[in-house]
């Protein structure tokens, strides 16, 4: 009965956070973005290609593909934030260390 409980939350909190994303208003599709930093779609889906294939800060919330506004330094010819690189490297610094962690404990 627990895990199906546990289940039951997890999905909630994952619809809740799905609304969340595109209520916001911070996360934005490809076409919208296109549009905000006045540039070609076609332009920015090769610029994006890199993200979607390393899964950065995309999310796709069962209605496409979403990638957050606040991520872009518009001032720059639309590089990430310096500040937003550094987390991110600073994550995938931290997941590394966790999946060799977690790869220890399971070999034994």
């Amino acid at each position: 009965m627990k895990n199906a409980e546990t289940g039951s939350c997890e999905l909630r909190m994952l619809g809740n956070a799905k609304n969340h994303i595109r209520e916001s208003g911070q996360f934005r599709t490809a076409e919208n973005l296109a549009e905000l930093f006045r540039l070609d779609i076609n332009d920015l889906q090769s610029r994006l290609q890199g993200w979607k294939i390393e899964r950065k800060f995309l999310v796709d919330d069962g209605t496409g593909e979403r990638f957050p506004i606040f991520a872009f330094d518009g001032r720059s010819g639309l590089r990430l934030n310096k500040a937003v690189t550094k987390v991110l490297d600073i994550f995938e610094c931290w997941s590394d260390s966790v999946r060799t962690a977690v790869g220890r404990v399971r070999d034994g």
